[in-house]
């Protein structure tokens, strides 16, 4: 029993799980806003291209 009460009270690993959570949320926005965005970062990198391209001959 005691091993039960020292397992729900010891905070070792909870800084871990919370920055576990932040990341996760992180990556979470990233992948929404890379999804949002993905046409107009298309357009831009295309026009990129087509600028390097055309001004290095």
């Amino acid at each position: 029993m005691s091993f039960i009460k020292n397992l729900l009270i010891e905070e070792d690993g909870q800084d871990m799980v919370e920055y576990g959570l932040v990341i996760a949320l992180v990556v979470l926005a990233s992948a929404g806003l890379l999804t949002a965005f993905n046409g107009k970062i298309s357009t831009a990198f295309t026009a990129l291209g087509t600028d390097v391209t055309t001004n290095i001959k």
